[in-house]
């Protein structure tokens, strides 16, 4: 205890004597430096975070579901659908019947697009994809119509009401493939935020797709999981209910092989970012290390005194490291309430950017997307935290193991 008290007493002394010394910017830089990598990380994290968990989310909630099951008979997905709604941990079994087709407005092009076809009481079976779809005029009567994105209406030139053609290969096999074309009202618009959706994904009830699917077309059913992160458990459940019911469980995948190579793109993309981004915390280490190193040589004649009245060598030493320790904190602390600001602000801060870009005729571009998504994620905080301060504790010490190396007898012989 009497030992810790000495380590901090120096070490309130040594930092006071470093605030009027030169070797205060060398400090302010390395708290600058750890301040300004931590900020980018946290910025940089929150809006990848955005944009990929927004991805994500359109894709299991619109298309892809968490859990699909292939190879049920067609007269039995209905029956199959309503048995796995009742199957602990999921929250929605969809039946859905999708087939590529051709479409065309008032535009005399025309647009390839993938139909599905899905139960007409969507809204009470799966209300998810309702809210993922985000439907911005009409409704989503797909008993009476089509319900598609604005994109695709913007390209074929259609608003709700107005008759869309869909044309397609209808029949029992590739031999018996026969043009089939239908005529159907335009009766919702959907802005998923998703492009690839909004110009290519059209959804009808399943007796209209039926009549333009081919024979190699078949009823898939899509689950939505109460907990998608539980893959192992939720799989091992469905396919017991199949199996007792007779039905064929081989068809079952997830959502992470369904969509292996778009998550495995995501989650490569993520990581290469932040290695990027993480070196600038070794270029902080490295100022830290060259800064505290030139503190100990300077204090040779101090370090050798307090050697020689009883301080130990860790002692002494503990008295840098503690100065790295205040920096790395000093820094984590500042960039984290600096990044979290920045990102909470993003969008303000890109409206400001725009307005200022108009004012210099400066042309900006257009995007797609209205505003940046962001998410923060408290468990990234804490790594991105955590190996800010790792990073600078690691150099001071680095730094300070030039005293125990130091001999007191020689220094205070030639000092």
């Amino acid at each position: 205890m009497k030992s810790l008290e000495w380590v901090f007493f120096t070490a309130r002394r040594y930092l006071k004597e470093r605030r009027t010394s030169r070797t205060l910017a060398a400090s302010f830089l390395s708290t600058a430096g750890i301040a300004v990598g931590v900020l980018t990380l946290v910025v940089v994290m929150g809006v990848m975070n955005g944009f990929q968990l927004g991805f994500i989310e359109d894709i299991l909630e619109i298309r892809s579901y968490d859990l699909r099951v292939n190879g049920i008979p067609d007269e039995c997905s209905l029956d199959a659908a309503a048995l796995l709604q009742g199957v602990s941990g999921v929250k929605a079994a969809v039946p859905f019947l999708e087939t590529q087709t051709l479409a065309r407005g008032r535009f005399g092009s025309f647009e390839a697009v993938e139909v599905r076809g899905i139960p007409s009481g969507i809204g009470q079976i799966d209300p998810g994809l309702v809210a993922q779809l985000n439907l911005i005029d009409g409704k989503l009567d797909l008993s009476s119509g089509l319900v598609i994105g604005r994109e695709l209406a913007r390209a074929v030139g259609v608003r709700t009401g107005d008759i869309m053609t869909l044309a397609a290969l209808s029949g029992s096999g590739y031999a018996g493939l026969i043009p089939a074309s239908r005529e159907l009202p335009v009766v919702g618009i959907f802005q998923s935020g998703f492009y690839e959706y909004d110009r290519g994904l059209v959804f009808s009830s399943m007796e209209n797709v039926q009549s333009l699917a081919s024979g190699i077309d078949h009823p898939v059913i899509g689950i939505k999981l109460k907990n998608r992160y539980r893959i192992s458990s939720a799989m091992a459940s469905v396919a017991k209910a199949l199996e007792d019911n007779g039905f064929d469980a081989s068809g079952l995948v997830s959502w992470r092989e369904f969509n292996r190579s778009f998550f495995g793109a995501l989650r490569m993309e993520k990581l290469t970012m932040s290695l990027l981004i993480g070196v600038m915390f070794l270029v902080v280490a490295g100022n830290i290390f060259h800064s505290l190193r030139r503190g100990v040589q300077e204090k040779r004649a101090a370090i050798a005194v307090l050697r020689a009245v009883g301080g130990g060598s860790r002692q002494v030493q503990l008295v840098f490291v503690l100065e790295g320790a205040i920096i790395g904190l000093a820094g984590t602390f500042w960039g984290i309430g600096l990044g979290l600001l920045t990102v909470t602000h993003i969008n303000s801060l890109f409206r400001l950017l725009e307005h200022i870009s108009s004012r210099l005729a400066i042309n900006s571009g257009t995007f797609y997307l209205s505003e940046v998504p962001v998410r923060v994620l408290p468990g990234e905080l804490l790594i991105i935290a955590a190996c800010a301060f790792s990073a600078a504790l690691f150099s001071a010490w680095m730094a300070s193991r030039d005293v125990s190396s130091m001999k007191p007898s020689e220094i205070l012989r030639y000092e």
